[in-house]
């Protein structure tokens, strides 16, 4: 049996979108995000640690390395990323090697570092 642990809960400022991360006791975290009004879930996989612009319309993650590849490759091992999905649709957008990212206020601008 595989239990999941929801994590990093966040809830967009108009209350449409809720998006956490579900992590298993042992193996790959994913970033779940549901449409409440809408009846849409999205699910992110490698992914944690998400955020809701302010205007609703994305929700950027932190991608991670597998288990399986972590374990193997150990310090070697792909190094931490970006997703950034539009909702509602749900196309991901991923760009290797960055370390952090925000919002901007308002939600019309998005600024990541890259390693």
């Amino acid at each position: 049996m595989q239990v999941r642990q929801a994590s990093s809960p966040t809830l967009s400022l108009d209350g449409a979108w809720l998006a956490f991360t579900a992590e298993p006791d042992r193996g790959d975290p994913e970033v779940v995000v549901h449409g409440i009004d809408a009846g849409v879930r999205l699910a992110i996989p490698l992914a944690d640690r998400p955020v809701i612009s302010e205007d609703g319309r994305w929700v950027g993650a932190r991608t991670v390395a597998s288990l399986e590849a972590r374990e193997r490759d150990g310090r070697d091992a792909p190094r931490s990323g970006m997703a950034l999905v539009s909702l509602p649709g749900g196309e991901v957008e991923r760009v290797e090697d960055v370390s952090s990212f925000a919002f901007a206020p308002g939600g019309g601008w998005l600024a990541y570092h890259l390693r």
